[in-house]
């Protein structure tokens, strides 16, 4: 329920105190009725179109990849959680993406357990410029079964587990001009049914 996850954030509070607006859309919305709101958020406010993200947890995670995949135009980053999805083709243009799965999630989203995992990795490749052969390849990495540029893996967060730390681990891929448009990133402890 995006209105709960709002509440629990703090975005509308944080976003008034540093002069941004947070929109939750609560259902399965067509691309197409979310793109149109935006327009007349647009109109209505003095909005920075060039400063608009999407980001969504679950079924909002799928519809984050949707609006980042069709209209990447639209959206000056995305940050889908908690949910992958494969497209037929790469975005159109660079889209950065930092990308949140659970390590203990019940659904597939990594690599390592899910095909879809690979073609929208490939797919970001394409499009945000990293190299990527397409292979999951456990050696690697468990998770992700590919190689990054830099990785963190100290950042540590509320956990249920019995030491009450979880560890977020980011992973970095540098694109061929130098920059980093994309972060798949994994939180120990954390999936649908058991998050903290």
């Amino acid at each position: 329920h995006p209105d709960v996850f709002m509440q629990l954030s703090k975005w509308p509070l944080i976003g008034s105190e540093q002069g941004f607006m947070s929109i939750a859309i609560n259902g399965n919305q067509a691309d197409e009725d979310i793109l149109e709101f935006l327009d007349w958020i647009e109109a209505a406010y003095p909005i920075d179109a060039s400063r608009v993200y999407s980001t969504g947890y679950s079924m909002g995670g799928i519809k984050t990849w949707s609006l980042g995949f069709n209209h990447p135009e639209r959206f000056a980053a995305i940050a889908p959680t908690e949910m992958i999805w494969s497209f037929d083709a790469p975005p159109a243009k660079t889209i950065p993406t930092f990308y949140v799965a659970g390590e203990k999630e019940i659904f597939e989203m990594f690599p390592y357990n899910n095909d879809k995992a690979i073609t929208t990795i490939s797919h970001l490749g394409k499009a945000n410029g990293f190299s990527y052969n397409g292979k999951y390849e456990a050696d690697i990495n468990h998770y992700w079964g590919m190689e990054f540029d830099r990785s963190y893996t100290n950042l540590q967060r509320p956990s249920s587990l019995a030491s009450g730390k979880g560890v977020w681990t980011l992973n970095e891929l540098k694109s061929e001009d130098g920059n980093v448009y994309t972060i798949l990133s994994s939180v120990s402890d954390m999936g649908h049914s058991i998050y903290p």
